[in-house]
């Protein structure tokens, strides 16, 4: 069965790495394969809008930047965003997400992160993304 695109895609996670996939999507105008339909992260409505807003590394987001109750609006576009610490608690499927990318990862120790992938295949997500291996992989 093919997936329909846009790819809807969630982050969970949104540092350094989650800001910089979220911003390389729209500087790329990749929305026509992919669109953002929530992040997950515990900061506050007001620092997510700034460090979208302004990057010290990649300069100010090119586009419209605001926020309105608990989404995210990136050119018009709503990005839900949600504070749950435990991301097997969240229901992608309510979401629509078709694609889900954790970009905690790369500091996630094993049992932590195999415990998101579980509950993301149960809530329908096609694909899953993994920045990096978590950090108890045995290296060889």
């Amino acid at each position: 069965m093919a997936n329909a695109r846009p790819y809807r895609v969630a982050l969970n996670g949104y540092g350094r790495i989650g800001r910089c996939v979220l911003r390389a999507f729209y500087e790329r105008g990749a929305a026509s394969d992919f669109q953002f339909v929530a992040l997950n992260d515990l900061a506050d409505m007001a620092s997510v809008e700034y460090l979208t807003r302004f990057d010290s590394t990649h300069g100010r987001f090119p586009g419209e930047v605001g926020v309105a109750g608990d989404c995210l609006h990136l050119n018009g576009d709503c990005v839900k965003v949600l504070r749950e610490s435990t991301p097997e608690a969240i229901d992608w499927r309510a979401l629509g997400a078709t694609w889900c990318s954790n970009v905690r990862v790369p500091t996630t120790p094993v049992p932590v992160a195999s415990a998101f992938l579980p509950p993301v295949r149960r809530a329908c997500c096609s694909r899953s993304r993994w920045p990096a291996p978590p950090t108890s992989m045995p290296r060889w």
